[in-house]
């Protein structure tokens, strides 16, 4: 950790970004990644925001799959995706510690803005049923290699489940899964190479609580919440995040 931040102090941030993440996870149905890594980044170092991220978003997958139906339908059908992410992500992970910071600051800020643009412009193209399986490979590839090094692999993700055009409840159930099989390798990668430490593990786990805590939250204000509107509030605020980002990484 870094800064004039105390332990207490740090604490105390990391858990609200992440109860805020969770809240906005539980009311639109993803972001929770994007919006933690929005805000830590603003007071960690790249590799730091990382391993924060890493054990909130095994908690928050686990929980989000564990809700789902028929999960052993879901494991058998999108295998092609789930083995390429994992090899794909677990390769890309050992990596990550060697990108320079201001390189890991630009892959981070452009894939915050390209998740907020692709879900602005809410298009996608549609995949066939006998296609299927060339596209699981291709957006499990590019989603593990964008997820080993910046932890949020939803826009290769989104691209493909909206390009099936799924019916909602099974939309979410299978994202739960295929983020949830992410984890298993860049945790394996992360732990491997050091970027998660002893140091970093009490508040990941706090973030982790916190995470559950808001998303809880979120499933019950979602009832009240104009989903539309806050959702698309929410994608340019990640867009004008994001932005920032860019350009304080390009002056690094």
């Amino acid at each position: 950790m870094e800064g004039a931040l105390t332990p207490s102090d740090m604490m105390a941030l990391i858990g609200a970004i992440y109860f805020m993440a969770g809240v906005i996870k539980g009311v639109i149905g993803l972001g929770l990644p994007t919006t933690a890594i929005t805000f830590l980044s603003v007071f960690f170092a790249p590799l730091q925001v990382l391993a924060i991220n890493l054990i909130p978003m095994f908690a928050a997958n686990i929980w989000q799959f564990a809700r789902a139906q028929r999960r052993r339908a879901i494991i058998k059908r999108y295998q092609p995706f789930a083995l390429s992410l994992l090899l794909s992500i677990f390769i890309g992970s050992f990596v990550t510690a060697r990108v320079p910071i201001a390189g890991l600051s630009l892959i981070m800020a452009a894939t915050i803005i390209g998740f907020a643009l692709y879900n602005l412009i809410g298009q996608s193209l549609a995949i066939s049923r006998a296609h299927d399986t060339k596209w699981q490979v291709i957006c499990g590839i590019a989603a593990g290699l964008l997820g080993a090094l910046t932890s949020m692999w939803a826009v290769p993700l989104l691209f493909y489940l909206t390009g099936l055009r799924l019916p909602k409840d099974e939309f979410v159930d299978v994202s739960g899964y295929l983020l949830l099989i992410g984890c298993l390798p860049l945790a394996m990668g992360y732990f491997a190479t050091g970027i998660v430490t002893s140091t970093i593990i009490p508040f990941a786990l706090l973030a982790a609580v916190m995470a559950i805590m808001g998303f809880m939250v979120g499933e019950y204000l979602r009832r009240y919440v104009n989903q539309q509107l806050f959702r698309r509030l929410v994608l340019w605020f990640f867009l004008i995040m994001g932005l920032r980002m860019a350009f304080y990484a390009a002056t690094l």
